[in-house]
């Protein structure tokens, strides 16, 4: 799931297509930091990469793709 953090729908839009997100749950309120996941989950950087838990924990945090398949790659280990 992506969740976004734009104010212009238009903006948002292109920001998916260029950047060849395909997946299906595309999601944004257009609230930038005031958007409901944002304050949920204390997003104060972007990007900001989150690992959720079966419970909605998040259990890991990433700047950056190349972090987060690292860790991916670990925890399907364990």
């Amino acid at each position: 799931m992506s969740v976004s953090l734009d104010t212009d729908k238009i903006s948002w839009q292109s920001a998916i297509a260029d950047d060849g997100l395909t997946w299906p749950n595309q999601y944004c309120d257009f609230k930038k930091y005031a958007s409901a996941p944002a304050l949920q989950f204390k997003v104060s950087t972007l990007p900001q990469i989150m690992i959720l838990n079966t419970n909605g924990e998040v259990v890991y945090t990433a700047q950056n793709a190349h972090d987060l398949e690292a860790q991916l790659q670990a925890l399907l280990k364990s």
